[in-house]
Order: C-alpha cells, then sequence, then structure tokens
C-alpha cells in the first residue's frame, strides 16, 4: 500500500451498501404478497394476515437498506427514512449482537448492520470502522438485544 493509499485508508470516506438485503427482500415481499393475495382469494383470512405481515417484513429491510458513509470523523447510514449520523467522539459505548453493531453515545445512537456490506469500498471502510474502535479504546459489549435496536436520536437535518 502505497503512502497516498495508507493515508485515505484513515480517512476515508468510504461509501458501502446492503446490496444483499435488496436482492433477498425484493423476491421476499413479492412471494409472501403473492400468498396473501392467493389466500384472500381462497377466503383465507387468518392465513392471509399473516403473509401481509411478513410481507411488511421485507418492506422495513427494503427502507432500512441504503447505505453507510464512514470518515475519520463520523459514520452515516442514508435510507428511505432519512439520514442518521454518529460522531466517533460522541461514542461511549459499543453493543455488539449477531450481524451488528450499536453506537451508543451521550444522547443517541446508530445502528451499523456489519457483515453484509457491499461495494468496493468494503474492506477499507471495515479495515477504518475496527482503526476508529481501537483508537477508542471502547471495548464491544455481547448484547441479546442489539440486533432489535432502532437508531436513536441521530437524525440529520441538511
Amino acid at each position: 500500500m502505497t503512502t497516498e493509499e495508507n493515508s485515505r485508508a484513515m480517512v476515508g470516506p468510504y461509501r458501502v451498501g446492503f446490496m444483499s438485503n435488496q436482492v433477498i427482500a425484493w423476491p421476499y415481499m413479492v412471494l409472501f404478497a403473492a400468498l396473501a393475495l392467493w389466500a384472500f382469494h381462497t377466503c383465507a383470512y387468518g392465513p392471509a394476515w399473516v403473509f401481509l405481515g411478513f410481507t411488511s417484513v421485507g418492506g422495513i429491510i427494503l427502507v432500512m437498506s441504503g447505505h453507510l458513509d464512514i470518515d475519520d470523523n463520523s459514520i452515516t447510514h442514508q435510507c428511505a427514512l432519512g439520514k442518521f449520523r454518529i460522531f466517533w467522539s460522541d461514542i461511549r459505548q459499543i453493543e455488539q449482537g449477531p450481524g451488528v453493531l450499536v453506537l451508543i453515545g451521550n444522547s443517541g445512537r446508530l445502528v451499523v448492520p456489519v457483515g453484509i456490506w457491499s461495494g468496493p469500498e468494503k474492506h477499507d471502510a471495515w479495515r477504518l470502522l475496527v482503526r476508529q474502535i481501537e483508537k477508542s479504546g471502547i471495548v464491544p459489549m455481547p448484547s441479546n438485544t442489539a440486533g432489535y435496536k432502532w437508531h436513536k436520536n441521530a437524525r440529520v437535518h441538511d
């Protein structure tokens, strides 16, 4: 790695997406929507509502997909619900769950899905994320509830 590449690896900004979420969510939604329509058509209303519930889960996955921008100052998640950011200097605690990190700051939190990143910069972004966590000295704590949390007080109004 050249000096220029090394300095870029420290600051970013890097953008990673969640293509696997979109690839999984669309067929998931189509399948359960079709099952719901079939169930309504055959007057099986109970299963139809269950299938619609599963369809909405696919919708939530799509809405929460988007991209992460990671740089030396902050990490930002932009999705259909808006833009959410936390600064590295604000992070006081990190929870680690299956496939997710929850970065908890003074007054808010940012939920960061990990392991499903896509894009050409995902490896550099991961190195920067790990470097920033190590630099903070905060040890991620295992959490069984991390995967069920949402962003809190991290919305950015640009």
